[in-house]
């Protein structure tokens, strides 16, 4: 839910939710609760548009030149200045200024902006996060994949980001420990310049520029909360004062997709005929929209080019409304402070794809970091994560199960554990599972190599799931294996032992099956109540059964089909309606 929030997506979920409740409320028998929802769903939705209409009217957004807002900043300095000089100095300064810096001249415009520029942070809406400055980036892997026969093709690119922290005082971090990164759109100041020359102004001065600054102000009486949740890019923007650049460089997702309730807003402001139908008939369906997507994109910076009529007819208000906000992403930390100093390392993943048109599909943030050059800037937040630390007993045995970029909070630890044999500590033996595509994309092979040549890993087990002219392994198989269940049974069942996972997460469950028929399941279960079982696992859980107790999720279609297919198993009970459940329109 904060995801969604932050992302803008909370009109999709609630959309969602009614089309949900709604055919709910239509099945036989539906419950009282039920329909006492749907009822209550309509009304707040009634009051909800009233709201929102209520609070976009409330929206200010203001417009000024950069040499206004240089003029303001040195009228604002002077007057500071000289509130704190001598007072026999005062009335030379006063004269000499002719009456132009105060307050007290009469012009309410300079008023305005005098208050603006000393209420608010220029050019730092992320004033509570860290800057750290790039020091290096290692391509570890650049390829291109072949689509197959297929329209599809793709290319693949793994770096190796170092930060230097000591522009923001050295933070301290753990192995483990995760940074939230605020990434830039990967844009080009031609094409940037371009997008904000097609938006309307109110100003007699013509088209808008990229020096322009922009301050945004809210009228309405009501919790932010509420506003970061309806408004998210409003509520980012609100009370700051920074240009345009800044603003569509950091503030907004340029290259998020238009949602479908954006297109229909479009279409009343299309001055084109074909425009407007186009539009209209997006927004309306959703068949029509994702071929849209897949011919064109459908990226907010790319709407001028597709839509041409709305140049002229989108205006910064509009834009505030419907634009998703560049929201922080999260990576493992790929280092220990104690080996590297005041760098921070992260490895990155990008995957660029096609579906066969001109235009690309690629992740913002990670486009944004394996793109970046020494000297780069970047902002972040450092978030501690307990759980995945290394254990405070350094001879405790460790079992590390990664795959690709999973690998990243692995090296941290490993370092970690190189630190502690430099201080002369004994450690216990770790094993590394370490999954991957192909050899090729095997990554930090000779590092792997040289930490157990130092002993810092007792064994290492590649297993490779696209490897040419050999069987497809994954890390369940490779556990699975004779040679290494052999040696890992054992370790399993000593009571100190601590298992490190780090990857997709239906290859955390997967892993989890194998270990359990490495072991016994009292046993596993004893090492997850202990807090030995560490995860750090991303992306969403497949639907099938699983060995592991824990609280599970269930779509609704399969947690009716379930407790339907109970019900009929019962020879003594009759159930009429069962057939309209098992209906085709139901499913």
């Amino acid at each position: 839910g904060e995801c969604d929030s932050v992302k803008g997506e909370r009109k999709e979920f609630n959309d969602w939710t009614a089309k949900l409740v709604t055919k709910m409320a239509l099945m036989p028998s539906a419950s009282p609760l039920v329909l006492k929802l749907l009822a209550n769903m309509k009304e707040n939705t009634a009051s909800s548009l009233i709201r929102t209409r209520n609070m976009l009217n409330s929206i200010t957004v203001e417009l000024f030149t950069t040499e206004e807002v240089q003029n303001a900043a040195a009228q604002l300095y002077m007057t500071k200045r000289r509130g704190s000089v001598a007072g026999r100095r005062r009335s030379t300064l006063d004269s000499a200024s002719n009456g132009g810096v105060d307050e007290e001249d009469g012009q309410s415009q300079n008023k305005r902006l005098l208050q603006i520029v000393g209420n608010s942070d220029l050019r730092d809406s992320h004033n509570e996060l860290l800057e750290g400055v790039v020091k290096s980036r290692d391509d570890i892997i650049s390829n291109a994949i072949d689509g197959g026969g297929n329209e599809t093709t793709a290319s693949r690119k793994t770096s190796l980001v170092k930060i230097d922290m000591q522009s923001c005082g050295n933070p301290p971090y753990e192995p483990g420990d995760h940074i939230r990164v605020i990434p830039r759109n990967v844009i080009s100041l031609e094409e940037l310049q371009s997008f904000v020359s097609h938006l309307s102004s109110s100003r007699d001065t013509g088209n808008l520029t990229l020096d322009d600054h922009i301050y945004v102000s809210f009228d309405e009486d009501i919790p932010r909360s509420e506003l970061a949740v309806s408004l998210p890019l409003l509520h980012g923007s609100l009370g700051q004062l920074f240009p345009l650049d800044y603003f569509f460089e950091n503030q907004v997702a340029l290259e998020a997709p238009i949602s479908m309730q954006a297109c229909l807003d479009l279409s009343g402001l299309a001055s084109g005929a074909k425009d407007k139908a186009i539009l209209k008939g997006i927004g309306y369906s959703k068949k029509e929209y994702e071929n849209m997507s897949s011919l064109y994109g459908m990226k907010w910076i790319d709407v001028f080019k597709t839509f041409p009529s709305l140049s002229k007819r989108i205006n910064l208000d509009f834009l505030l409304c419907n634009m998703k906000m560049n929201h922080p992403r999260s990576y493992s930390i790929a280092s220990c402070k104690d080996i590297v100093g005041s760098e921070l390392h992260m490895v990155v993943g990008r995957f660029i794809y096609s579906r066969g048109g001109s235009k690309i599909e690629v992740g913002v943030c990670s486009n944004f970091l394996t793109s970046v050059e020494p000297g780069d800037k970047i902002c972040f937040k450092l978030d501690r994560v307990v759980s995945f630390h290394h254990p405070l007993d350094p001879s405790c045995p460790i079992i590390f199960i990664c795959t690709g970029t999973g690998f990243a909070p692995i090296r941290g630890l490993l370092q970690k554990r190189m630190y502690l044999q430099s201080r002369g500590e004994k450690l216990g033996p770790a094993y590394l599972i370490f999954g991957s595509r192909s050899s090729s994309e095997g990554l930090f092979h000779d590092e792997i190599m040289d930490l157990q040549n130092q002993s810092i890993i007792t064994k290492v087990y590649f297993c490779y799931s696209r490897e040419k002219g050999m069987k497809r392994e994954y890390t369940m198989d490779k556990l699975k294996s004779k040679s290494v269940g052999q040696i890992l049974s054992p370790i399993l069942e000593d009571p100190n032992t601590h298992i490190f996972i780090c990857g997709s997460a239906n290859m955390a469950e997967g892993c989890k099956d194998a270990l359990i028929e490495l072991s016994t399941q009292d046993c596993f279960d004893a090492i997850t109540k202990d807090g030995r079982l560490h995860c750090d696992v991303f992306g969403a859980l497949c639907s099938k059964k699983s060995n592991i107790k824990r609280h599970q999720s269930y779509r609704l279609t399969d947690l009716v089909d379930d407790e339907l297919d109970d019900l009929a198993d019962l020879p003594d009970l009759d159930f009429p309606e069962l057939g309209k459940f098992r209906s085709a329109k139901f499913r």
